[in-house]
């Protein structure tokens, strides 16, 4: 499974990030310690952020739409670079829980507060899990795009608070723990519920209120926030620009200004990028010989957490009766195997990507990955494994001589039945009268050809099916059809078998 080097702005791009000097000038190492005031951001070709409300639709569930998001709203827990827990940039101070995985317990910190000077409390928490749980209902009047993960909202039985730094999150069933901080809890961003909870005992009306202005990050509600920047103006389809939070409880910015500027295309980027229009772009793989024209610019590539891979069908009725051949892991094992993982990242992406052979990449570094696992398929110990491979592919490919074999024998055998069907329709009418049936009757000569060259065609069939499987399937001796061994009686006409 290859890892391929992606831009930070978004998944779906494929590319290395880079910024320049800082400045709104052409790069140069000469401006490069002159701390900027604006900062351009190019995000990726032809999308818009078009959902500003943390819990984001299914229909606007993108990188970003959760970049404006993670700008303006801290997370309850914040998930670091090394994909561990940053209880520093968290709105929880710590997290506890039993040993079955039923019971959690979260602190609130009092670093961060809203913008208002109010404090992050439980029952924002609580608000935004309501949020969270309505929108994943089948009948919602817009659905929440994280449904489904994190055992979102399947999984919860309550979210309660209890006092105004404490919430408890009780489940139906046990869950890994770690699993559930990260996949769970890392989904809720809470906002002020005393900005945002309009209609306390109608949710549905609750719900329609945050979709008429959640693509409207000017209106009153999005004022009050607890992360490091604010939302200032835009243009759509042009520009939309952020300013520092002053009241933030972390680290602040320095800069006076963020700016997120609408691309039309890769060529307009990269033009951005060249003039110094843009600070901070990517390089996408087409362009890729055409960096040298970025001068003074720095480059660097960004890994998202995540690896590619391919589904196989491993169902028993999947076609060819491949399923159970792809159920083996051997024989997916093979497969992966037989992918030049380094070839493609080297041919289609520059070199920049990693080999991966499990779903824990190797880059980014985390906490989860473990170097003593890797596989080198290439070196020592790895003669027994490859040559077991081997074998079994040589086995799939058994497996699928035989698969075509039965199909020419079915179908030899329909075919020589069709025949046989249609001699009779035929004669029938000849007979039927008591007619003496002429062999040089017209139509039945050339049936009665036809139907020895099917006969031979399925005779050719069957044996070249023994000769690979000889053990397995016999004729039957009255009709022809192949019979499993140990069957009492034929399948298609009902002959005993000896």
């Amino acid at each position: 499974m290859a890892k391929i080097r992606t831009l930070a702005l978004t998944a779906a791009g494929l590319g290395m990030t880079l910024a320049g000097c800082g400045t709104q000038a052409p790069s140069s190492a000469a401006v490069a310690t002159k701390a900027p005031t604006t900062v351009v951001m190019a995000l990726p070709v032809q999308t818009s952020p078009d959902w500003f409300f943390p819990v984001l639709a299914s229909t606007a569930f993108i990188d970003v739409n959760s970049q404006m998001n993670f700008l303006m709203y801290k997370p309850l827990v914040y998930i670091s670079k090394t994909d561990g827990v940053d209880y520093q940039k968290s709105l929880a101070q710590s997290i506890t829980y039993n040993a079955s995985g039923t019971r959690y317990v979260i602190t609130l910190s009092h670093k961060y507060k809203w913008s208002n000077g109010q404090p992050v409390t439980s029952q924002d928490v609580v608000f935004t899990w309501n949020i969270m749980d309505a929108a994943s209902q089948n009948n919602a009047v817009w659905s929440y795009g994280g449904a489904g993960g994190g055992g979102v909202p399947a999984d919860f039985q309550s979210v309660t608070a209890d006092g105004p730094d404490k919430v408890i999150v009780t489940l139906v069933h046990p869950e890994n723990q770690t699993w559930f901080i990260h996949n769970g809890l890392a989904q809720i961003i809470p906002v002020p519920a005393s900005v945002w909870d309009k209609y306390p005992t109608n949710m549905t009306a609750e719900l329609n209120y945050i979709k008429s202005i959640a693509n409207i990050p000017t209106a009153k509600p999005y004022s009050v926030v607890d992360g490091p920047f604010k939302f200032s103006q835009m243009a759509p389809n042009d520009y939309w620009t952020f300013v520092p939070n002053p009241a933030y409880g972390g680290h602040r910015a320095t800069i006076k200004k963020l700016e997120f500027q609408y691309e039309t295309s890769t060529s307009n980027e990269f033009a951005g990028l060249k003039t110094g229009i843009v600070d901070v772009g990517y390089l996408p793989p087409s362009l890729w010989n055409s960096r040298s024209a970025l001068t003074g610019d720095r480059f660097w590539s960004a890994y998202p957490f995540g690896f590619n891979m391919a589904r196989v069908n491993q169902s028993p009725l999947a076609e060819g009766g491949l399923g159970p051949v792809f159920s083996q892991r051997y024989v997916r094992a093979a497969l992966e195997m037989g992918i030049n993982q380094q070839g493609i990242i080297d041919s289609f992406y520059h070199g920049q990507g990693v080999v991966e052979d499990s779903p824990v990449p190797s880059e980014p570094p985390t906490e989860f990955y473990d170097p003593a696992l890797k596989i080198t398929w290439s070196n020592p110990p790895y003669p027994k494994a490859m040559a077991a491979v081997n074998s079994a592919a040589q086995e799939v490919d058994h497996q699928l001589t035989l698969t075509n074999l039965r199909s020419q024998v079915t179908q030899a055998q329909a075919e020589l039945d069709k025949a046989y069907q249609q001699l009779g329709q035929a004669v029938y009418p000849s007979l039927s009268q008591g007619q003496s049936l002429d062999p040089q009757f017209v139509g039945v000569a050339p049936a009665v050809a036809h139907i020895d060259i099917l006969r031979q065609r399925l005779q050719s069939a069957q044996q070249a099916l023994r000769d690979e499987d000889p053990v397995s399937r016999t004729p039957c001796p009255s009709c022809g059809a192949l019979v499993d061994a140990g069957d009492k009686f034929c399948g298609q006409c009902g002959h005993g078998m000896r």
